[in-house]
């Protein structure tokens, strides 16, 4: 099966779900579909063993301040072989993730966990999402450091996308393998990661120099 066969941007119930986060203000402003469309962008992201099911077995998604369950919620509705944790720090937007598993058939497979990325294990993941987490560094590092060996980290981009300094790639451990301008950007762990910091310090000293192309 496809990605385009999986994604069900009419699914009636996951309109629903997302309608009620828009009007508890945990979406951005605009009708339910963009936001749809631009989960449907992380779909295509994910690995192919992942979003075709050509290998059997269930896969990790952790996505970062999940919030109002973008791209979390869609993602894991319509790739059943994904199961995951979706993280936010803010304890009325984890109160309605974890009301939301239930219509969506979710709770056997997702954790929703209130609290910071810095308190959860290691190097656990398949994919890493962050759709708006925070300073794209340290989005990028506090990723790198839960996924697994062969994981992937997915980030949504501006318009225009961002330059992602190698050096500081490879410092993470990371290669870019999403193309210049693409509305997500994907990165594999491909080397050593650095050593976990605090956040304070992955604000104050980001080791990837991140550049707006439309600057």
């Amino acid at each position: 099966m496809t990605v385009e066969d999986r994604i069900q941007l009419d699914d009636q119930v996951l309109h629903q779900v997302l309608a009620e986060s828009h009007h508890r203000g945990f979406l951005g402003p605009g009708p339910i579909l963009p936001h749809l469309h631009s989960a449907a962008a992380f779909a295509h992201g994910l690995p192919d063993h992942v979003a075709e099911g050509s290998i059997t077995g269930e896969f990790s998604l952790l996505d970062m301040g999940s919030g109002g369950g973008l791209p979390g919620l869609p993602l894991l509705r319509w790739f059943p072989n994904l199961s995951g944790v979706l993280v936010d720090a803010r304890s009325k937007r984890t109160r309605f993730l974890d009301e939301a598993l239930e219509p969506l058939g979710l709770l056997r497979r997702v954790t929703v966990f209130t609290g910071r990325l810095e308190e959860l294990e290691l190097g656990l993941h398949d994919v890493v999402t962050a759709r708006s987490f925070g300073p794209p560094s340290a989005t990028l590092e506090l990723a790198s450091h839960l996924l697994n060996p062969a994981g992937v980290v997915l980030v949504s981009e501006p318009p225009g996308g961002r330059l992602w300094a190698a050096d500081g790639l490879d410092a993470l451990g990371l290669r870019q393998v999403s193309a210049r301008g693409d509305s997500i950007a994907k990165f594999q762990l491909v080397g050593k990661r650095t050593e976990r910091r605090r956040w304070k310090h992955v604000v104050d000293r980001p080791v990837v120099e991140v550049t707006n192309i439309s600057d």
